[in-house]
């Protein structure tokens, strides 16, 4: 008897979380509950400040998390719209393609079906990743071909492309 009692009180929270949770998606379902906002959100669901801005190499991508409150909300369907297709183009998913016609910031906008709620957040494509190395000389003229006779030296220079990439370090051999 005293076993019984044990697995009823163990397993009674779980089923009571387990009801409480499918009445709240029948209520949701039979009651209509009306979008108030929307907001973007990171991958912890917290939401980004007003002006957070989102930096994207160029020809790279970024996943958007949108969130509709309340979380109860009836309809949860969302657009995006990039303010600029020449700098950003962005999906009915939310992912967001650094297009690269232009090295700029623009806006996403993401709007509420209904009752038309937005958020917005900045965009700003770079060109970050390095995409080219040469061999140059003081002069930053490129070096091709070196002839030298025993016991001289020339200093040799790497010239990284693009001008902005971050991590410009070279390994020599």
């Amino acid at each position: 008897m005293k076993k019984m009692v044990i697995m009823i009180l163990a397993v009674l929270p779980i089923f009571l979380l387990i009801f409480i949770s499918f009445a709240g998606k029948i209520i949701s379902e039979v009651t209509h509950v009306p979008v108030e906002s929307v907001a973007f959100v990171d991958d912890l669901n917290d939401k980004f400040s007003e002006n957070h801005i989102i930096e994207i190499n160029k020809g790279d991508s970024y996943s958007l998390k949108a969130k509709v409150y309340p979380e109860l909300a009836s309809n949860k369907k969302l657009m995006y719209v990039s303010g600029d297709t020449e700098i950003c183009t962005v999906d009915e998913n939310g992912v967001v393609f650094a297009v690269g016609n232009k090295l700029s910031s623009t806006i996403i906008t993401v709007k509420t079906e209904e009752g038309s709620k937005t958020a917005s957040i900045f965009i700003n494509v770079t060109n970050k990743k390095v995409s080219g190395v040469s061999i140059v000389d003081e002069k930053n003229n490129p070096v091709e071909r070196i002839s030298l006779s025993v016991g001289d030296s020339q200093n040799l220079f790497a010239s990284i492309e693009p001008f902005t990439a971050e991590n410009k370090r070279v390994l020599w051999s």
